[in-house]
């Protein structure tokens, strides 16, 4: 027990050690940060760049994260995250929390390769916490740079931890060496690295690099291994190489922090053109992340060379030649023997437009030169040879530094091409001996300026619409000496502008051009102006600074116009200088149209009011109105040449025959344009849409069409009557009188006509007191009607209107013809008995319980006729019965005479409708009965043994509503389902497994409605029902012919199967196959074999029927042969019979060779059928010398034939041949014949031939 407790003595007072030794890391690590509210700490905070798996804390000091007050909150998440080009090594890291203050950490994990996450909780609230992690490993890129930031977050408290990075580094190198030296000691080079291990790893190579580019290279003729002191034995100095470029020194441990290098005694060479440079080494980290590194020395290898320089900057005048300058230049050794005894000093310009003027004489003062004899002298003075290009002397004796060359007196040119404030450098090369490398050296620290006249342009934008915008004022143009040369007097300043821009001077009397010169400069001549220049004639700039300002100066712009520039033109003394402005000087703005008005009549004189719509009460039925258009642009200017679309967008209802003369216009220079409308023939509004082409922008403009003169008259019913002197509704008939125009339209004017009435008991004329139905005057404001009965004039209102009105105590039909000019129309009124009888009828008699019907009451005279009297009412009645409602008490008569309301049907069984007025009834009965239900499954059938689940919609069958609490009972096919309710949507779900094939029935009830019913059929499980056959693609074949045979497997069943598929040759299983079918569908699968012997075998599938199939032999050939003669005569022709024999079962064919005399004498092919046999008789000529010849067919036995001299009488050549023994024609064609006669062989007609075509004695 007392070890126990020793032990955890010790782990306590350890932990507290950790925790103190945590607490003063942070407090170091944030000193001077007191306000932080949390603290970061590592056990390291220095990293090698470019490596991996760099620590993160160490294996007793921990990255740690704590608060100073209680900022964590007693639980959160908290995540530790590092920047692009640092990830985290998640295979070496330890993500084991090593110590929390208080709480516990959980779920700590990697996000993502940059971010480590994690969940705390149990924090105090008391006192600070802190939280400890194990070792974390960092992989660095090269990319990281020279420091970054770990960043924590825990809670929404965050704090960053800076990292510092390191790599090897390269110092030492010095000297100051002159251009083209060689073997130039640079001293001791230490390649060393500090802080932190791995900065170099075991097995790399250290490299150090002269700067080539800059003209250093290494001496290769130093024993480089000589020159290296490894300090740390970390390098194999005894494998070191050395180039011009580069030295190679191979690693052969890591370094660790304080370990370097030193390379004493290291040489380089410069080349002439050498400037300063460094050292730089490339070395690759232990555990590289991306390869090595580069680092360079901070000191330079200086690179000397004589100097060269102006006496002071100045400037020149470009296009001005032999400008004195007054200057000098000056050219310094700046080391002894960098310019050396018999050498030539040149001094050169670096812009090839400015040359030196050769007119002059330039003297060259050599100073405090040693010379060849050692004598000195302070100075002396030698003219120098003056070229365009270069100022040279020879020098004599060697110079020391400090000693000079100054050349002075000299003039330069200038063309007219250089940029106005180019810089001009001077330059100079130099020897150090007549033999040695050209060393060239620059004056950086002053220059020549060449100044061309200051040009200023105060410029703006020149808007341009469609068809161009003239006279626009540019601003002013300013043009000024900058130097005393650079304007002549007496010459010409032209401003130009680029032709074929459309941008022209304006040449008007209207142009603005104003002048203006500063100081003694003057015109000499006003100025000139033509399309594309502005001239004026100066003189007295004769100092920097004079200048003359062009003002306004107007310019006209084309529709096409663009961007475009101005040039200056001025003339030195010597040439013309022509400069342009810069890009784009005038800036062509191509405005668009944005803003659009519209005048409906241009012969009004209205303004526009750009964006309004506007209206006019215009013009009359099928007259045409000229309106106007106009756009601008954003300014307010008027803009030429915009096009604008117009479109009749609305007509009054009805109307025909409005129309627009153009649907595009294109607008005049001051932005307006005309367009022609049309109305059509009805009054009321027509509106004209007009818009910008190509955007939505627009306006409407209302033409409200007016109507005609009058051209015709109509009278119209309005209202018939009961017979009656009272003037109420019931017994007050109306006409409509009304004047037309000639399109139909209601005129807008008072007419006088004239008017006859048909009955005589008609009174009570009226034409003002009419009201309609709404309880409004008929006629609404129109005023100015009369009538006067007595007289029969009638004054229609001042819209050629009037309702007549007025009863008649008799039942009649009352007519009234009305007649204006040769206009009459005449209306009839019918004037009712009193109400006789009141009919009643329902647009249903028997409905369902819930739906509602309409009582329609018609007032009619006792004979039955219909009185079309409007606003008698009608009572309604159904006798206080419980099954309907009457919806209204009450209702008006239409003008048909009808009076209608509605009643709705609450309960089953039947109800009387009663409809009085005028003490008169009818009556109807209505017949109301509970609905019925409708059911519907979204299954019409199952299978039996499935689980099926059956969605089921309860409706009412007259109008299809939900039914919400119908209880829904299945049964059949052996179904077991508990009853279901529906809900507000008239919906139920259950699951049915049929047991059995049958019918499922669901029943649906509720109370008061007849019972639903719907059907599922329960249908057995569906089968496969499997068959094949199989077909033959041959039944006759040849010996190793395929024979392909088709197995088609059809499945007729309801179910997917398969089937096993077995071919079978001559009664032998050859091939079996398991094939699949879906059902009511069908597959094939084929089998091949072939048979080597003729017979009849078979083949066949499963157990079906087996197939015969003949096979035949293919043609087979036996061939021999006779000769006609075994012993011939020399010429004598040999006839070979060959028999060919089929003795195949299939006809072919077959070639015959012939063989003569140990070569192949021809050949025949011949077609023979088959068991058949044929002949060829092939004629061979032997050759024409007695002896042994064979002759065979094939590869046969061959026939010995022996060929024999021929008789001593038989014919030979001298027999054709003439008295000279030459063979003429003749005696060819003697042989011809005999040969042709079979008296001589083919031999002798060849040589006869061959005698003749020679022309030779046979004899000889």
């Amino acid at each position: 027990m007392t070890g126990d407790n020793t032990t955890e003595k010790l782990r306590a007072v350890l932990l507290a050690t950790m925790m103190v030794i945590s607490v003063v890391a942070m407090t170091t690590a944030f000193a001077g940060s007191a306000a932080a509210a949390t603290n970061v700490s590592s056990g390291n905070q220095d990293v090698v760049l470019g490596a991996e798996a760099q620590s993160l804390g160490t294996s007793t000091t921990s990255f740690t994260i704590s608060e100073t007050t209680d900022d964590f909150g007693g639980s959160g998440s908290g995540e530790i995250t590092v920047p692009d080009g640092v990830t985290f090594n998640q295979t070496q890291s330890d993500l084991t929390v090593r110590q929390t203050s208080s709480g516990s950490l959980s779920n700590v994990r990697f996000t993502d390769s940059q971010t480590i996450k994690f969940d705390y909780s149990g924090f105090s609230s008391t006192s600070a916490d802190s939280i400890s992690f194990g070792q974390l490993y960092m992989d660095v890129s090269q990319d990281a740079g020279s420091s970054f930031k770990v960043d924590t977050r825990v809670g929404v408290n965050s704090q960053s931890l800076t990292i510092t990075t390191h790599q090897a580094s390269i110092s030492g190198p010095s000297g100051s060496f002159g251009a083209a030296s060689t073997g130039n000691n640079i001293g001791t080079v230490t390649v060393s690295t500090a802080t932190v291990d791995g900065q170099i790893g075991n097995q790399t190579d250290l490299i150090i690099y002269a700067n080539q580019s800059n003209g250093v290279t290494l001496d290769t003729s130093v024993d480089v291994a000589s020159t290296i002191t490894d300090n740390n034995d970390n390098v194999n100095e005894s494998a070191a190489t050395i180039s011009e470029e580069k030295i190679v020194v191979p690693v052969t441990s890591d370094f660790a922090a304080g370990d370097s290098v030193d390379l004493d005694g290291l040489a380089v060479n410069l080349t002439a053109d050498a400037s300063d440079s460094a050292l730089t080494v490339e070395a690759t980290p232990a555990s590289d992340t991306g390869g090595s590194l580069t680092s360079t020395t901070g000191n330079q290898i200086a690179v000397t060379k004589p100097g060269v320089s102006l006496g002071s900057s100045f400037d020149l005048a470009v296009g001005q030649e032999g400008q004195a300058t007054g200057d000098t230049i000056t050219v310094t050794s700046s080391a002894n023997g960098d310019i050396g005894d018999g050498t030539n000093v040149t001094v050169m310009l670096n812009d090839s437009d400015v040359t030196f003027d050769t007119s002059g004489t330039v003297t060259a003062t050599v100073n405090n030169v040693t010379g060849p004899n050692g004598e000195t002298a302070e100075s002396k003075n030698a003219p120098a040879v003056v070229n365009e290009n270069n100022l040279t002397v020879n020098v004599s004796g060697d110079f020391e530094a400090t000693d000079n060359v100054v050349f002075s007196g000299f003039s330069l040119n200038v063309t007219n091409q250089p940029a106005d404030g180019t810089d001009v450098k001077v330059s100079a090369q130099t020897q150090s001996s007549p033999n040695g490398a050209v060393i060239t050296s620059e004056d950086t620290g002053t220059f020549i300026t060449l100044q061309r006249p200051d040009y200023t342009y105060n410029g703006d934008t020149v808007d341009v619409d469609n068809d161009g915008e003239d006279q626009n004022a540019l601003k002013d143009i300013t043009v000024a000496s900058a130097t005393d040369s650079d304007i002549a007097d007496n010459t010409n300043i032209t401003i130009s502008i680029a032709d074929g821009s459309g941008v022209t001077f304006d040449q008007s009397d209207s142009n603005t051009l104003t002048l203006g010169f500063d100081d003694t400069a003057t015109q000499v001549n006003p100025a000139v102006i033509n399309e594309q220049n502005v001239t004026v004639e100066v003189k007295n700039f004769d100092s920097s600074g004079e200048a003359v300002v062009f003002q306004n100066i107007g310019v006209n712009v084309t529709a096409d116009a663009t961007n475009t520039t101005l040039a200056v033109t001025t003339n030195t003394s010597d040439s013309e200088v022509t400069t342009v402005l810069s890009n784009n000087v005038v800036v062509v703005n191509e405005v668009s149209p944005t803003q659009i008005a519209a005048d409906p009549d241009v012969s009004d004189g209205d303004d526009f009011t750009n964006g309004n719509d506007v209206s006019a009460t215009k013009p009359q039925v099928t007259n045409t109105i000229t309106g106007q258009v106009r756009l601008q642009d954003d300014t307010g200017a008027n803009f030429g040449a915009g096009d604008m679309n117009l479109e009749i967008v609305s007509t009054p209802e009805g109307s025909s025959g409005a129309s627009l003369n153009t649907s595009t216009v294109t607008t005049a220079s001051d932005g307006t344009a005309d367009f022609n409308f049309t109305a059509g023939d009805k009054t009321g509004d027509y509106v004209v849409n007009a818009t910008i082409a190509g955007t939505s922008t627009g306006v409407n403009i209302t033409y409200t069409s007016q109507s005609g003169p009058v051209a015709d008259i109509t009278v119209t019913n309005v209202e018939d009557a009961i017979k009656g002197t009272a003037t109420n509704d019931k017994q007050t008939a109306v006409l409509k009188v009304q004047a037309l125009d000639a399109q139909g339209n209601p005129v807008s004017s008072s007419v006088d006509t004239s008017f006859t009435i048909s009955s005589p008991d008609a009174e009570n004329f009226a034409v003002d007191n009419w009201v309609n139905s709404t309880g409004q005057l008929a006629d609404g404001t129109a005023t100015g009607e009369s009538i006067d009965a007595s007289t029969g004039n009638l004054k229609l209102a001042d819209n050629g209107t009037a309702y007549v009105s007025f009863t008649d105590p008799a039942a009649e039909d009352v007519t009234m013809e009305v007649e204006y000019g040769s206009s009459s129309d005449s209306g009839t009124v019918t004037i009712y008995d009193n109400i006789g009888q009141v009919s009643l009828e329902l647009n249903e008699s028997s409905v369902i319980r819930g739906d509602t019907v309409q009582a329609d009451a018609t007032i009619k005279q006792s004979d039955g006729t219909v009185i079309t009297v409007p606003d008698i009412t009608v009572n309604f009645d159904d006798n206080s019965n419980s099954n309907t409602t009457v919806n209204s008490a009450s209702a008006d008569t239409n003008g048909d005479g009808v009076a209608s309301v509605t009643v709705s049907a609450d309960s089953a069984g039947t109800s009387t409708i009663d409809a009085v007025t005028n003490l008169k009834k009818g009556s109807a009965t209505l017949t109301i009965e509970d609905p019925t239900l409708t059911v519907s499954t979204d299954v019409d059938s199952v299978t039996v043994g499935e689980e099926t689940t059956v969605n089921t919609t309860v409706t009412y069958e007259n109008n299809g509503s939900a039914v919400e609490g119908a209880t829904l009972n299945v049964t059949g096919a052996g179904v077991d389902v508990a009853d279901q309710t529906t809900d507000a949507n008239g919906t139920a779900q259950f699951t049915v497994n049929a047991s059995e094939a049958g019918d499922i029935t669901v029943n649906a009830t509720l109370a008061g409605t007849n019972m639903g019913q719907a059907t599922i059929t329960a249908e057995p499980a569906a089968q496969p029902d499997i068959s094949v056959d199989y077909d033959v693609d041959s039944e006759t074949v040849e010996v190793g012919e395929n024979v392909t045979v088709t197995a088609t497997v059809t499945n007729a069943g309801d179910a997917a199967g398969s089937a096993d598929v077995t071919f079978n040759a001559d009664g032998t299983e050859v091939e079996n196959q398991s094939v699949d079918v879906d059902a009511n569908n069908s597959t094939t699968v084929e089998f091949t074999t072939s048979f080597d012997s003729a017979g009849s075998h078979n083949v066949s599938i499963n157990d079906l029927n087996a197939t015969e199939i003949t096979v035949q032999a293919p043609a087979s050939f036996d061939v021999s042969y006779d000769v006609d003669k075994e012993n011939i005569t020399v010429g004598e022709t040999l006839n070979v019979t060959a028999t060919v024999e089929n003795t195949g079962d299939l006809s072919g064919e077959t070639t015959v060779y012939f063989h003569a005399a140990g070569d192949e004498y021809t050949n025949t092919t011949v077609s023979v059928d088959a068991g058949n046999s044929t002949e060829i008789v092939q004629e061979i000529y032997l050759p024409e010398e007695a002896g042994s010849y064979n002759v065979s067919v094939n590869d046969l036995e061959p026939t010995e034939i022996t060929v024999e001299e021929a008789a001593s009488d038989e014919p030979t050549v001298s027999d054709y041949a003439n008295e000279n023994g030459v063979v003429e024609l003749s005696g060819l064609s003697t042989a011809i014949d005999d040969w042709r006669s079979s008296e001589i062989g083919l031999g002798l007609l060849s040589d006869v031939i061959d005698a003749w075509r020679s022309g030779e004695s046979v004899d000889s």
